[in-house]
């Protein structure tokens, strides 16, 4: 009989050691091979988003070798990463499948926490295109399009700086977009999920209205229903996004917002901009160093102290405006061209700069209020003709004006945007 009761007893461990290595963290992570192909938001206007809330997503699909795509949404999206993950070679408990999974979520995920977006604007369409092209290589059971974005196109086909795009009806521009064969076949998407639409950061960028949300989220379920992935696949999260606008992030074209239009197909004209109640501050271009100047052919400043004194008087400014933003207008001596790849472009550029972090990281001016600008010879005060030797001290200066004056607004318009 005792035998018979250690037997049993014996068989009863073993049964329970058996079931407890079956359990675990892993257990919920089990379930079919899956593709996800990320679109990520890191220019100027949008929130700093945290990777975090993707490394669940990211462990399951290294848990059941899968794949991790990622494209980075800006003029060009040619910023990619793309990783297969391969089964191990030898047979591995559920335990260590599970830390080598985590060891490569980890990997993954700090490349994509390292991906910047690496030209200026924003063509959506270009990401989505791109994006399933990658996705439509997998072969995985389920296949994932996930949007971090607030899917504002300031480029290419669908460009919303165009104010009179988002009051078209949906259908039209679908249309429209059929007959150019633009839109990407969509159709073996299973799951297509958006964080952040709609959601901006930063001054610049007004706020969008609630009209304005929705007819971006009908637009946005039209184009996605047009390429075959119906509004039932679609998921949007409308929790607000709460980082910052990303630092040193490439530069966007501001969107106008209007109100609301009763008839989206006679956009009537908008009306005139009641007259500020108080000029801005700094309402014209205002050398920031007064006798202090960069030295030649460079963005070093003459005299750093005394150029730190000076700034901290228009920092108190800045500061004590905290609704403001401003220009920071960077000129140069002796290059008159006018090109971008210019060298006199480029150091007025660089001077800007300068100014720019000085004032952010020694004067404390929070960084939204300060756009660098390099205008070179085009500068608003340059001085023709004065390009070499002390003569040219004139030139090597930075200016600064306040963002809502119509100069300012004027610079905006030509300076910001790229075409």
């Amino acid at each position: 009989m005792k035998k018979t009761f250690a037997f049993i007893l014996a068989v009863s461990i073993l049964l329970s050691l058996a079931l407890t290595a079956c359990t675990g963290p892993w257990t919920a992570l089990k379930g079919p091979s899956t593709a996800i192909v990320y679109l990520l938001g890191r220019h100027d206007h949008f929130p700093a988003t945290s990777l975090s809330r993707m490394s669940d997503d990211v462990l399951r699909v290294c848990y059941n070798t899968g794949s991790v795509g990622a494209i980075v949404v800006d003029g060009e999206c040619k910023n990619v990463r793309d990783f297969d993950i391969i089964p191990s070679e030898t047979r591995v408990d559920d335990q260590k499948l599970y830390q080598l999974a985590k060891e490569k979520t980890s990997v993954i995920m700090s490349e994509l926490a390292q991906m910047q977006a690496a030209a200026p604007e924003v063509d959506t369409v270009k990401a989505i295109q791109d994006g399933a092209n990658m996705l439509s290589e997998k072969t995985a059971a389920v296949r994932k399009l996930v949007i971090v974005d607030n899917m504002l196109s300031t480029k290419g086909i669908m460009n919303h700086t165009d104010e009179r795009l988002i009051y078209q009806e949906p259908e039209y521009i679908i249309d429209q977009l059929n007959d150019l064969h633009a839109i990407p076949d969509l159709s073996f998407i299973d799951e297509l999920t958006i964080y952040g639409l709609g959601q901006t950061s930063g001054d610049l960028q007004p706020r969008l209205t609630d009209d304005y949300k929705n007819r971006l989220e009908s637009f946005w379920l039209a184009f996605f229903e047009a390429g075959g992935c119906p509004k039932e696949r679609v998921t949007i999260h409308r929790t607000p996004l709460t980082g910052e606008r990303p630092t040193d992030a490439q530069y966007v074209s501001v969107v106008p917002v209007r109100d609301v239009w009763i008839d989206s197909k006679d956009i009537p004209t908008p009306a005139p901009t009641a007259a500020p109640t108080e000029e801005p501050v700094i309402s014209t271009p205002v050398n920031l160093l007064e006798d202090v100047h960069f030295h030649d052919d460079s963005a070093e400043i003459k005299n750093r102290g005394e150029a730190l004194e000076k700034l901290r008087l228009l920092a108190d400014t800045i500061i004590s405006h905290p609704d403001s933003t401003f220009l920071l207008l960077g000129g140069c001596a002796g290059d008159s061209s006018t090109t971008a790849e210019s060298w006199g472009m480029r150091l007025s550029q660089m001077r800007a700069d300068e100014i720019r972090r000085l004032l952010i990281e020694e004067l404390n001016v929070a960084d939204y209020q300060l756009v660098a600008i390099g205008m070179g010879s085009l500068c608003l005060s340059h001085k023709n003709g004065l390009g070499v030797g002390r003569e040219g001290e004139v030139n090597r200066v930075c200016w600064i004006l306040n963002s809502d004056t119509p100069d300012g607004q004027a610079i905006i318009r030509e300076w910001l945007p790229v075409n």
